[in-house]
């Protein structure tokens, strides 16, 4: 597999349904598991966090090392689960949604000239594509203001869930059951 892209530890309280998003930037250094393609263990590296991703399968192997790195970062915190996606998930979460509702914090005017300070957009998933991909390689933190939009994306996802979750608890499984070939 190769590198993960956006890291976050995510909790989540099975009573009250609230979530609480810990961002893991993509440049953070730590030591990671090395194996190699038939799972058999290389060493240990320092490198970005999100290269643990690389030395698994690409799928569960590759999560593992990745919640194992993850874990060591954070001075072994136990994580209990784990979700993997890729891009295209995103899309069909904010279908089913009917479009993510945002109201930006700042302006990111850079991405779309709509997306201004305090203006509410419902996107599309073309435009969710870009506010979570869009990276200004000029600028230092670029690749930290990527993760930390995706962030923002993944809160506001999580509470337009549960809304519809509370509403409708079925609508769990019509989530499960899109996401579930990512």
């Amino acid at each position: 597999g190769g590198n993960a892209d956006i890291m976050a530890l995510v909790t989540f309280n099975v009573n009250t349904f609230d979530t609480s998003i810990l961002y893991v930037p993509r440049d953070t250094m730590t030591d990671i598991i090395k194996m190699d393609t038939d799972g058999n263990y290389l060493g240990t590296a320092y490198t970005n966090i999100t290269v643990s991703h690389s030395y698994g399968d690409g799928k569960e192997m590759s999560c593992r090392l990745t919640t194992a790195a993850v874990s060591h970062l954070l001075y072994g915190i136990p994580i209990n689960r784990y979700v993997a996606l890729n891009y295209d998930a995103f899309a069909t979460l904010n279908e089913l949604l009917g479009g993510l509702k945002i109201t930006f914090k700042e302006d990111h005017t850079d991405i779309d000239p709509s997306y201004t300070k305090g203006n509410t957009v419902v996107m599309d998933s073309e435009q969710l594509r870009r506010y979570i991909t869009y990276r200004d390689r000029s600028q230092v933190e670029g690749a930290y203001d990527r993760g930390a939009r995706s962030m923002e994306v993944l809160q506001v996802m999580f509470n337009q869930c549960k809304g519809r979750i509370a509403a409708n608890p079925t609508v769990a499984l019509d989530f499960w059951d899109a996401l579930s070939d990512y």
